[in-house]
């Protein structure tokens, strides 16, 4: 059984920042503790927890819908604090009842930068479960502070680079959850081998523990695009911005060939990723995924 000990935190969707900011700090007395304006947050100390309120014009509030009222969803979500944060525990106790599970990743909540999961009720209410603070972001912060003493396996040592014809030797080390396969030889020579095919890997020392790709295309009537199709970032190194940098490096090489806007699709249930691509600027838009057999 997972062992709730109390609500972390409560998130909710606001037209009005500045007025909804008022009445929580200068009304019932929560100060406010933190503000990501790059993205859209504003986090208010209600005693043990926190209250976060996300404008709905920002990056993260887009991605909720509509306005808050009876067509939109004024809550985004809501967190549990867990104690103990046994991940591979509550990954066997979600899937023994069927629940999907998104990856583990740092977020701020009422302790601090800590691990955490988000799953979905049976309603589609979004639940984040949350563990204990984590001393090793602290570590990292004071070490980019200080770089001569930043830590072993700090992401300072992992280094981002764009792939091309040749480089297929860069992919016989990769760890192993990064793609969702292992790299067939063949297949990454011709990908590489491809001008429209382009690959960003992060790699620590020799081995490659992230990486995105994507390819750019025209049409008569349109001006060069990039796609992007997939983003992985290993396990051991999650949480520590990479995913973010991989992104950014291939908007930059999109720009660099001329491409005037990037795309991608995602699950709407894998609220990890749709985070990620509201931290590098993404903007939501409805639409369906169709596949077909060939």
């Amino acid at each position: 059984m997972i062992a709730v000990r109390e609500i972390d935190h409560v998130v909710l969707r606001v037209s009005d920042a500045e007025a909804m900011t008022g009445f929580y700090r200068d009304v019932l007395g929560c100060p406010v503790e933190k503000r990501q304006d790059e993205i859209g947050l504003i986090q208010l100390r209600a005693g043990r927890s926190l209250i976060d309120l996300v404008p709905i014009d920002g990056a993260l509030g887009r991605a909720g819908g509509a306005a808050p009222g009876r067509g939109g969803r004024n809550l985004d979500h809501f967190c549990l604090r867990v104690d103990p944060f046994d991940e591979a525990a509550i990954r066997r106790l979600l899937a023994e009842h069927g629940v999907d599970a998104g990856p583990v990743a740092s977020r701020y909540g009422a302790e601090g930068e800590g691990p955490s999961i988000y799953v979905a009720d049976p309603e589609g209410n979004v639940v984040e479960l949350k563990g204990p603070a984590d001393g090793r972001i602290a570590s990292a912060i004071a070490a980019r502070a200080s770089p001569a003493a930043a830590p072993r396996g700090s992401a300072d040592e992992v280094t981002i680079r764009l792939l091309g014809r040749g480089d297929d030797a860069v992919l016989d080390n990769v760890a192993v959850d990064v793609f969702d396969h292992p790299v067939d030889p063949a297949l990454a020579r011709e990908f590489l081998a491809d001008p429209r095919h382009h690959l960003v890997v992060a790699c620590a020392g020799a081995t490659v523990v992230g990486m995105a790709t994507a390819l750019h295309y025209i049409h008569p009537d349109k001006p060069a695009e990039l796609w992007i199709n997939e983003v992985g970032v290993a396990s051991s190194h999650r949480c520590r911005g990479i995913g973010t940098r991989l992104l950014e490096a291939l908007f930059a090489h999109a720009r660099d060939l001329g491409c005037r806007e990037a795309w991608l699709g995602t699950e709407e249930s894998n609220v990890a990723a749709r985070r990620l691509y509201a931290k590098v600027r993404g903007r939501e838009d409805a639409m369906v995924y169709v596949t077909f057999a060939l």
